[in-house]
């Protein structure tokens, strides 16, 4: 079973918000998939919604996501907060200001990389602490296609238990 599962979803439907979504239905999405995953033997890792150009536009977009926010730090186990601020000219989003540009991706998979190393995983053979502050490189978050993302993450684990097999 999986060790950790990182949750940052809800994003899309908060530019739902006035046409079915709501900010209790976004959080009883994230919760359940927070009860799927810990259901399978993860532990859970929540990610706040983080700010872009629909809240920008839309106060009650940014409403909505606030109200998540609070929801989830208050009702959730886990919650990381989202790194960074939406900017209009920042690198870190892309042209349609609701997703982020591999950069941000990057940028994300580095600030979620020394909370899971250290808080999420058990420490790698050899290392006396789980995390070196070097081993950011290897959470890189990326827009990949095709299922690459699943692939990199599937090999990531199956090292992960081989290292731990060695242990025993």
């Amino acid at each position: 079973s999986p060790l950790v599962c990182v949750i940052l979803i809800g994003t899309n439907d908060l530019a739902q918000i006035g046409w079915g979504a709501t900010p209790a239905s976004i959080f009883s999405d994230i919760k359940s998939l927070h009860e799927l995953a810990k259901g399978e033997g993860a532990r859970t890792l929540a990610v706040t919604l983080p700010s872009n150009g629909v809240g920008a536009r839309f106060p009650d977009a940014e409403k909505a996501r606030l109200e998540v926010n609070e929801r989830m730090r208050s009702e959730l186990d886990a919650v990381f907060e989202f790194p960074f601020s939406f900017s209009a000219t920042s690198a870190l989003y892309d042209a349609d200001q609701l997703h982020f540009s591999p950069s941000g991706y990057e940028a994300l998979g580095r600030a979620l990389a020394e909370p899971i190393i250290k808080d999420f995983l058990p420490p790698r053979k050899g290392e006396d602490a789980p995390f070196d502050g070097l081993t950011c490189g290897a959470f890189k978050m990326q827009q990949l296609k095709g299922g690459e993302q699943q692939i990199r993450i599937a090999k990531f684990l199956a090292e992960r238990e081989e290292e731990k097999g060695d242990n025993d």
